[in-house]
């Protein structure tokens, strides 16, 4: 404690024991517009900002203004997100989350962050390739703990971030931000060369790769270069024949992580593109793109060859449109992938092994169905009778039996099956 010689009175600090000690002097300092006095030359001079209508500290938010920082501090405590912080330094940080304020600058790229700190960690990491978070599971390593943290959900199968308006789930926040640009149609980055815009700044970088000619990721097998490493690990699947992403509920394959998750939306159920013509929901823009040339009259590609309007990918369908020839059998494929799994029905490699049984599969989706036998999983449900199948090409000929067609006909005696099996099995009499 300290002590107060005169009066023998104690004080928690020295400060408010100079507080208190200038109670026993006068205040000579004096307004000469109000004749208010003060102690101290500074307090006097800031009192006479009141007469002067001058007011240098303003509030971003209600605009009100103050001759004092502490005031400003005070009233700004009121507003945006009552978020309280300790000192008026941590607060005017936390301000900028709001303003958008990025005072500090990268000098490598001129990235802007609302810390120096930040700064700091992004020179590390992006420029200097340190990466000190590695998942524990499949030993992946991030630059930043917190894309370590949205990593883990993809082992845990975990979305807390949900869209309030289609549904869709999403590992991180800054995911469902990115998301819920979608519906509200914003694309704040432009590119400055050709004037197309991307609703992520990151997708703006990328994007101006195709124009600078820079492609840094080539493939060892053909040498073709990609301006994503994303893009070149999407083409390799085309030299190992193998999908990168394989849907859990069918077993169908996708080179891309978006085609994966738009193809489980039909599991689902899911449809957030609404048609504001007829109201009619698809479950991708694309999709929506398509219908929506119903309404305007508009066709979509036209084949040369046939005449046919199609999808772009149609033209694969005439001989010219499948280039990868099988070297003993002579059949045609459009994919250099879908070629390489056929040579394994003429080699019987089956490099997939169920692990419970032992058996093995010369493609990885009918690993996945087979598995089913063993878990009894039956996904597919028949909305009739309620009967459930473990593959949708059961449910697809059960359900024949509920229209009554019978699609596969004998050439000899005209009957007709449900099944390509049953037709095979039929024994016709004419014939015989």
């Amino acid at each position: 404690t300290y002590t107060e010689p005169r009066l023998q009175g104690r004080y928690s600090s020295v400060s408010v024991l100079k507080t208190h000690r200038m109670t026993h002097f006068e205040k000579t300092f004096i307004c000469d517009v109000c004749g208010k006095s003060f102690y101290h030359a500074c307090h006097l001079t800031r009192h006479k900002l009141v007469h002067q209508e001058v007011r240098p500290y303003q509030c971003s938010t209600c605009g009100k203004g103050f001759t004092q920082a502490a005031n400003l501090y005070r009233c700004l405590k009121n507003h945006v997100c009552g978020k309280k912080f300790p000192n008026p330094s941590q607060f005017k940080v936390h301000q900028r989350s709001h303003t958008g304020e990025k005072p500090f600058h990268c000098e490598i790229c001129g990235k802007s962050y609302r810390l120096k700190e930040l700064v700091c960690v992004h020179q590390l990491t992006v420029h200097r390739g340190l990466k000190p978070f590695t998942c524990r599971v499949c030993r992946k390593t991030f630059s930043q703990r917190s894309g370590l943290t949205a990593h883990l959900r993809t082992h845990t199968g975990e979305r807390p971030y949900t869209c309030e308006q289609c549904g869709n789930s999403f590992s991180s926040s800054s995911s469902l931000l990115v998301h819920r640009r979608v519906h509200t149609g914003e694309k704040a980055f432009g590119c400055d060369s050709c004037g197309k815009s991307f609703s992520v700044s990151a997708n703006l970088r990328r994007h101006r790769l195709v124009h600078s000619g820079h492609r840094a990721f080539s493939c060892d097998v053909c040498g073709r270069s990609f301006t994503q490493a994303g893009h070149l690990k999407v083409h390799r699947t085309v030299h190992s024949g193998e999908w990168a992403f394989i849907c859990n509920v069918c077993g169908k394959g996708f080179r891309r992580r978006s085609a994966l998750l738009l193809h489980e939306r039909r599991h689902s159920g899911v449809k957030p593109c609404n048609c504001s013509e007829c109201g009619k929901n698809f479950s991708s823009s694309t999709s929506l793109r398509r219908h929506q040339l119903v309404h305007s009259g508009q066709k979509a590609h036209t084949c040369e060859e046939c005449g046919k309007s199609f999808a772009s990918t149609h033209r694969r369908s005439h001989s010219e449109g499948k280039p990868f020839g099988c070297a003993q059998c002579g059949k045609s494929f459009s994919t250099q992938a879908s070629a390489k799994l056929h040579q394994r029905t003429h080699s019987g490699e089956k490099p997939f092994v169920c692990e419970l049984c032992g058996k093995n599969f010369s493609v990885s989706q009918n690993l996945v169905r087979h598995k089913r036998v063993h878990s009894g999983e039956k996904p597919f449900e028949c909305s009739v009778c309620g009967k459930r199948f473990s593959q949708n090409n059961n449910l697809k000929t059960h359900w024949l039996v509920h229209t009554g067609q019978k699609p596969f006909s004998c050439s000899t005696c005209s009957r007709s099956f449900t099944s390509m099996r049953s037709l095979r099995e039929h024994r016709c009499v004419s014939a015989e």
